[in-house]
């Protein structure tokens, strides 16, 4: 999650500069891992697994779910 991007002096004194899930979690909230995204290509996802999140994130798209666009091809994952 990104940091709230506060412009204020006040708003920063009053605290707002921490996001709502890292209050929680400086109230004792155990933090977890969500594993699975929706949003993006599989594709983009692949990368972002492998070179980020150590293999952990999955996508719970699939690629007919996300076409691809007119004109830009998709390129092929390396496989070590």
């Amino acid at each position: 999650q990104l940091p709230p991007n506060v412009q204020s002096q006040e708003a920063e004194r009053r605290g707002l500069s921490l996001s709502l899930y890292g209050r929680l979690v400086r109230l004792g909230l155990e933090p977890f891992f969500l594993d699975t995204q929706f949003r993006s290509h599989p594709k983009l996802v692949e990368f972002v697994a492998a070179e980020i999140y150590g293999g952990k994130l999955k996508s719970g798209v699939t690629g007919a779910d996300r076409p691809t666009l007119p004109g830009f091809p998709w390129r092929q994952t390396r496989h070590a």
